[in-house]
């Protein structure tokens, strides 16, 4: 059975989705980040040493990294649903478009998580530079 280890406000998401999609059994362990410092707990750590999910183990396989986790799957448990051949044009393809939706998400991820750490902070004389610089550079992601 495979572990899958979440974190709230992470990429899981999408890992999920796939484990679903496959009718896989698993079970998840949920994490929950700091409020104050946004940081994966502790014991996050013991799965992965930076604290970083979404982490899959899978007998004694233990993967972190939406992508990677993906392509495994869909190797592994796959049996050709959801993906191209392998050596084909098409194949490329896929790769690139699921490793260029990770890029702009996380990108767009970044930004919202800085303008809303900001925000609860814009009071602050010394934050409001900052937040005015980070709001404005991140006004076309916001439309």
């Amino acid at each position: 059975m495979i572990t899958f280890h979440h974190l709230n406000n992470s990429r899981s998401q999408r890992v999920l989705w796939l484990l679903e999609e496959f009718g896989l059994l698993y079970e998840i362990k949920r994490y929950e980040r700091d409020p104050e410092t946004m940081l994966a707990p502790e014991s996050l750590r013991a799965v992965h040493p930076l604290g970083k999910s979404p982490v899959i183990t899978d007998r004694a396989l233990t993967l972190a990294e939406s992508g990677a986790i993906v392509e495994y799957l869909v190797d592994r448990y796959g049996e050709g649903r959801l993906v191209p051949a392998p050596g084909t044009p098409e194949r490329l393809q896929y790769t690139y478009w699921l490793h260029y939706a990770i890029v702009i998400y996380s990108g767009y991820r970044l930004k919202h998580s800085v303008v809303a750490w900001l925000s609860a902070r814009a009071d602050s004389w010394q934050i409001l530079p900052c937040y005015t610089f980070v709001r404005l550079s991140s006004a076309y992601f916001l439309v």
